[in-house]
Formats: C-alpha cells, sequence, structure tokens
C-alpha cells in the first residue's frame, strides 16, 4: 500500500513551484524594461504585481493545507467507526444467541437474524434507536450500562410469543475514556432452564409418592400390631410379612432411584472401557433362571457369535439385561419361555431392523433413538432383544414405557409389583452408551424389548 503523502512535504514542493514561477516572472520583467519594451514605471509595476501573486498564492496554498488536514483527520474517524461496526457485525452474527450492539449514541448499530425475530426489527440496521426494542426494563439497564459500565440482567417475554422467556444480559463494550462505550444485549433461552425444573419438580413428587405408599402401608400394620392385634399374635406372622415385602419395595425403589440418578449424572460421558457383551448378558441371563423356574419358565439364550467387543460400562449393560428379563418373567404366564437374543450387525440401521421387528403387523414404538442412526453414519452394531410369551401390552401405552414410574399392568395382566423405573434406567443406559431402545408387542406373540449400541469391528458379519 502507497504511503500517504504527509502535508509538511505539499508545502515545501509549493513553495518551491512558487519562487520558480515568481523568479521567471521578474527575470521577464526585468528583460522587458531593459530592451525597452516596457517603460521604466511599467516595469516596476510589473514586478510588484508578480511579487505580490506569489505571495497570495503561497499564503493560500497554506490556508488550503490547514484547511485539508481537519478534513482528513474526519474522514479517518469515520473509516475507523465504521470498521468497528462491521467488527461488531460480526461478532454478533457468529454467536448461536439472539444479540445486539447500542452504541454510545443509544443506536442498534448490530444485530443478527435472531435478535431482529424477536424484537421485530427489520434487515436493513440502520438509523434505528434504542427505543425500537419496546421494553421499559431493558431500556433501563442499557442507559444504566452505558452511563456507568458494568452489566445487568432481566427476563423478557417478547409479545409475539408469550410462551417463550428469555434472559436478557447488558453488558458494557468499548473504552470509555473518549466517549465510545457500547452495550452488548445477549439473549439466552429459559426453556431448557424451565423443563429441567419442571422435570426435577414431577420426579420429586413422583419418587414421594411411591416412597409414600409402602411406607403409609408398613406404618398403618405395625399401628395395628400394636394396638388391635396386640392380643392376637396368630395375626403376627401375614402382617409381618405385608411389612417385609413393602420393606423390601422401598428398598428398591431407593435403589433404583439411586441408580437413575447416577447413570444421568454420567451419561454425558461415552463409556471407555472394552468388554464383552455376549458374556454379560449370558450372565445376567443365567442369574435370573432361579426366578423363572418358580414360575415354571425358561430362559432360552440365543446367538450365533463366540464373543461380542463393545466399548461399554459392565455394571450398567448387565442391569439393562436384568431389566428387560425380570420385566418378562414377571409379566409372562407360568410355564411360557422367555427368549434372549444377541447378536451383531453390519451398522445401527440393520441392529434396529432386525432386532425391534420381529413380528410382521406387531405395534412398535422406538422410545430411544441412536443418534449415528439418524446421522445415517456406518458403524457396526451389537444388538439384544428379549422377548416373552403372553397377551402384549396395548398400542396406545408402548410410547409411555420408557417414561419413570409409568406401569401398564393392567394391559399386562401381571401383578401389581415392581418401582416403575425399570424401563426408565434402560433408556438412560443406552443413551449413555449412544444406543437405542425400542419395544414391540402382539396380543398373541407377547412382548419384545431390544436395545442397540455401537460394536467394534474385531469380528465382522451382519444380521
Amino acid at each position: 500500500m502507497a504511503a500517504k503523502p504527509d502535508l509538511r512535504d505539499i508545502g515545501r514542493l509549493r513553495r518551491q513551484d512558487i519562487i520558480i514561477l515568481a523568479s521567471g516572472g521578474l527575470i521577464l520583467v526585468f528583460a522587458l524594461t531593459a530592451t525597452g519594451a516596457l517603460g521604466l514605471l511599467e516595469g516596476l509595476s510589473s514586478a510588484m504585481l508578480v511579487g505580490g501573486g506569489a505571495v497570495a498564492y503561497h499564503i493560500g496554498v497554506l490556508a488550503n493545507a490547514r484547511a485539508a488536514k481537519p478534513t482528513q483527520e474526519l474522514v479517518s474517524k469515520r473509516s475507523s467507526a465504521n470498521a468497528v461496526k462491521r467488527v461488531q457485525q460480526d461478532l454478533v452474527d457468529a454467536l448461536d444467541q439472539p444479540a445486539l450492539v447500542v452504541d454510545a449514541g443509544a443506536q442498534l448499530v448490530a444485530y443478527n437474524s435472531m435478535a431482529a425475530g424477536i424484537f421485530s426489527l427489520p434487515a436493513v440496521r440502520a438509523g434505528l434507536s434504542v427505543g425500537s426494542l419496546r421494553n421499559p426494563e431493558l431500556l433501563a439497564h442499557v442507559d444504566r450500562v452505558l452511563s456507568a459500565g458494568g452489566s445487568a440482567a432481566c427476563e423478557l417475554v417478547p409479545s409475539r410469543e408469550p410462551s417463550q422467556t428469555w434472559l436478557v444480559t447488558v453488558s458494557a463494550i468499548g473504552d470509555d475514556t473518549r466517549g465510545e462505550r457500547s452495550a452488548l444485549i445477549v439473549l439466552t433461552d429459559q426453556a431448557p432452564v424451565r423443563r429441567a425444573e419442571r422435570a426435577r419438580a414431577d420426579f420429586l413428587a413422583n419418587a414421594s409418592h411411591e416412597l409414600r405408599t409402602p411406607l403409609t402401608s408398613i406404618s398403618g400394620f405395625i399401628e395395628t400390631m400394636q394396638g388391635p392385634a396386640i392380643d392376637d399374635p396368630d395375626a403376627w406372622p401375614r402382617f409381618l410379612k405385608i411389612i417385609a415385602d413393602q420393606t423390601k419395595h422401598m428398598k428398591d425403589l431407593i435403589t433404583d432411584l439411586l441408580s437413575l440418578s447416577r447413570i444421568e449424572l454420567g451419561e454425558h460421558q461415552a463409556p471407555t472401557t472394552k468388554v464383552d457383551f455376549l458374556q454379560i448378558a449370558k450372565e445376567a441371563s443365567e442369574s435370573l433362571e432361579h426366578i423363572a423356574k418358580q414360575k415354571s419358565q425358561q430362559i432360552s439364550f440365543e446367538t450365533s457369535e463366540t464373543s461380542l467387543a463393545v466399548i461399554a460400562a459392565e455394571s450398567e449393560l448387565k442391569q439393562v439385561v436384568h431389566n428387560l428379563a425380570g420385566n418378562a418373567i414377571k409379566y409372562a404366564p407360568e410355564g411360557t419361555t422367555i427368549t434372549v437374543s444377541i447378536g451383531r450387525s453390519r451398522d445401527l440401521d440393520a441392529a434396529e431392523a432386525f432386532a425391534s421387528r420381529g413380528w410382521s403387523g406387531a405395534s412398535r414404538a422406538t422410545l430411544l433413538a441412536a443418534p449415528e442412526t439418524i446421522g445415517g453414519v456406518s458403524k457396526a452394531a451389537a444388538w439384544l432383544r428379549v422377548r416373552n410369551q403372553g397377551p402384549g401390552i396395548d398400542s396406545a401405552y408402548l410410547p409411555r414405557l420408557g417414561e419413570r414410574f409409568y406401569r401398564v399392568n393392567e394391559s399386562r395382566g401381571g401383578p401389581d409389583e415392581g418401582t416403575g423405573l425399570g424401563l426408565a434406567i434402560v433408556k438412560h443406559i443406552m443413551a449413555h452408551h449412544r444406543g437405542g431402545f425400542a419395544v414391540e408387542s402382539t396380543p398373541e406373540d407377547g412382548t419384545a424389548f431390544s436395545v442397540w449400541l455401537p460394536a467394534l469391528d474385531e469380528q465382522k458379519g451382519e444380521s
């Protein structure tokens, strides 16, 4: 880039030109006077005119140079201000949140399209006052920050979208020593926070209700044994059995609550340990055989694999098999067979299709979709399917089976047992393992729950 000429250099060059022109003019006048072309008085007058003209021209040049200097400074300041505005616009455009910038003159100099939608601002960002935001509390915060610096925050509910709530943060940016302080306004959507608060409140309410039921039963039978039945020891064994059952139910519920809390706490961190899913599923199924025998049931374990390597938390996969197989045993009629199948597929889409679409015409619900399945990423997968024989589940209940404390005992013909957290735990474990979870059911064939998750490519194979 060429260097900008200095005004002093321009003035020096102009003075040299003036001296050369004035000298040439005087020499010409004197030559004409000497040759008699001009009289003596005419020559003196001409010399004075040439000299005076040179002086006047020099004064004009200096005046123009002095006048040009502040003009160039003004142009430079305007150029700098425009550059700052461009940077501020680039800043708000780069944010993934609604954002605006207000300058020291309370003008909206930058805002992104998200902010424009919330405040109904035009696409052309020119000549808008901060008053266009039309929120008295927000405007008061902006005025305070522009005057004193610092930051301020408030909540905003857009008039066009009363169901939305935004946390608005106003922060001072820039240097106020030269009156250049601006205010950056950033909006954060409060919907996820409100949903989490509602979910936490619902969870506590449901947990309290579930714990209160067995506790009330225990308390009532203790009072009976201490009061009306104190002289009826023959009734005590029955009362004590009920108390023991309710105590066990409370213990199971607390265990499941702690388990669910622990899984949710680490759900954002993917597992890092290599384990054999096949061996885990086999051992977990064998540990439930004594429970199945109490109902004259059998557990059939089916696979064509010799091992199935996955990156997973062993205890959590074992809990998945326990919960699914335990549910199958609980709600299947006596003398039936529980089938646990496990295998490998070329990718997660194939695993989902094979594991959770076993019956033609069955009612089906995906309780959790694997992230990679949505993205179409090709990756080896492992799947597990647990099926029982029985009356099945009505299709209206299937989509809610992964919810906490949700039970559909009336449609399954089983006893009113369990904590209502078993399937919710399975769902969160599969989310932890970036996997999927589905259910299908028919009135004639029973119910099957399926899970699938990424597997290691140590063995090539397709289902």
